[in-house]
C-alpha cells in the first residue's frame, strides 16, 4: 500500500484521480493552497470525506462514492479524518510539480498560453474531466 514520505500512490485509480484534481486546479489558476480551499466546501479548513465528495462532483470527476473513499484514505494518510495540508502538498502538490497536471490538459488539447489555458478542437474524448474551479471567498 501506499506510505506517509513514499512519495507515491498504490493504486493506479487513485493517482489518477489526484493527477485529475492537479489538472482542475492548474486548468482554474489555483495553486496548491488555493485548490485545498476551493475543495474545502464548508471552509471549516479541513478537507473533509463529505467536501471531497462535494468536490468530485462539482468536477464532474465521474467517480463512484467507493472510488472517492478509497482516494480519501490515501489522501489521510495518518488516519485523521480530514486530508491535512501536508499530504495534500505531498500528493496533488507533487502531481502539479510533476507536470502531470499539464499533460492531462495537453491530452485534452487545453494548452497554457501565459497562465491562462485555453481549449483547441476536441481531438479524441479523455477520460479526464477537468472543470474550472473557484475557491469559495471567505467572510
Amino acid at each position: 500500500g501506499w506510505r506517509a514520505g513514499g512519495g507515491g500512490v498504490g493504486g493506479g485509480e487513485e493517482q489518477r484521480s489526484i493527477d485529475s484534481i492537479a489538472a482542475a486546479l492548474a486548468y482554474s489558476g489555483l495553486n496548491v493552497e488555493e485548490g485545498y480551499a476551493a475543495f474545502d466546501e464548508d471552509d471549516d479548513g479541513k478537507v473533509s470525506l463529505l467536501d471531497l465528495k462535494a468536490a468530485v462532483r462539482t468536477l464532474e470527476m465521474d467517480l463512484a462514492d467507493a472510488a472517492t473513499e478509497a482516494l480519501f484514505r490515501v489522501l489521510d494518510s495518518e488516519g485523521v479524518g480530514y486530508v491535512p495540508m501536508d499530504a495534500w502538498r505531498r500528493t496533488v502538490g507533487a502531481a502539479m510539480a510533476s507536470g502531470k497536471a499539464d499533460e492531462i490538459l495537453r491530452t485534452m488539447n487545453i494548452t497554457a498560453q501565459g497562465g491562462e489555458y485555453s481549449q483547441g478542437s476536441q481531438g479524441d474524448s479523455t477520460t479526464v474531466a477537468v472543470k474550472p474551479l473557484t475557491p469559495t471567498p471567505k467572510p
